[in-house]
């Protein structure tokens, strides 16, 4: 009997030891597969880019067939996303709070729907629409660092069977790497803009400093056409020359101040 419990005892402690290290195995390709997705979506600046290869991961790893990710549009309350068609891209976008991806994007659930057309909130006229048939559906917040909704992953028909609680620990995984990389390329992208219109400023402010000498010019010429002139209609014709190479100076000059941020009020009675 002694032998019998000591051979129980060991064989439970074997398997016990072999359901550990199996464990071990799956979390640590969990991870394995985390930082290769985190390489992934912080390997370019291009945001239309960078959003192709987030989603890729997203659905890559998940074994989804296809998906969207879309971002939030803070000022038009809107979920927007690119979407290839054909040999062009266009652009989609959803009021925020309208359908499933509009739903998570108002409250932050997420929504795992194992069969799409037993759900109320799936709306099949995309499907008509399109000929795709939506079998299972994981739709889910992407949030920043700081818990902030910036967008919404939804990922459609996982290959042999249901999108599993893994699925969507991974996806809430990937979303704080994604977010990071995507506002950095929006920063690189402001960065850019600010660079571009930097450059045009100082090109701008060459170009209207070049101009001004010849106004000046022709300013004289017309206020001496003004005073040797006997005419009146020529006198008028000249203060009208005068009067718009002035406000074509003050423009200019306007220019010149923005260029090199210079501001003023201009108050004026209406």
């Amino acid at each position: 009997m002694m032998s019998l419990r000591l051979r129980t005892s060991n064989q439970s402690f074997l398997l016990q030891g072999e359901h550990y290290f199996q464990e071990t195995l799956h979390r640590l390709d969990k991870m394995h597969k985390l930082i290769e997705a985190s390489k992934i979506v912080n390997s370019s600046l291009d945001l239309q880019k960078l959003l192709s290869n987030i989603l890729q991961t997203a659905t890559g790893t998940t074994n989804a067939d296809r998906g969207t990710l879309y971002l939030i549009d803070e000022i038009k309350k809107e979920l927007w996303s690119k979407v290839l068609q054909g040999s062009s891209t266009v652009e989609i976008r959803l009021p925020v709070g309208k359908g499933i991806s509009g739903f998570v994007a108002a409250t932050g659930e997420t929504i795992n729907i194992p069969d799409a057309y037993a759900d109320s909130r799936f709306n099949p006229e995309v499907d008509k629409a399109t000929g795709y048939r939506t079998k299972t559906i994981l739709c889910m917040p992407m949030k920043n660092k700081d818990g902030k909704i910036i967008g919404v992953f939804q990922l459609l028909n996982k290959a042999n069977g249901t999108f599993s609680k893994e699925d969507e620990e991974f996806i809430d995984a990937l979303s704080i790497h994604a977010s990071i990389a995507i506002e950095n390329a929006q920063l690189a992208q402001q960065m850019v803009q600010s660079e571009r219109l930097s450059a045009v400023g100082q090109m701008a402010s060459t170009i209207i400093h070049d101009i001004k000498n010849p106004m000046g010019t022709i300013r004289v010429y017309a206020q001496v056409m003004k005073k040797k002139s006997a005419d009146e209609e020529t006198k008028k014709m000249a203060d009208e020359m005068i009067a718009q190479i002035d406000r074509f100076v003050k423009m200019t000059q306007e220019i010149l101040d923005f260029t090199r941020g210079v501001s003023s009020m201009n108050i004026q009675e209406c």
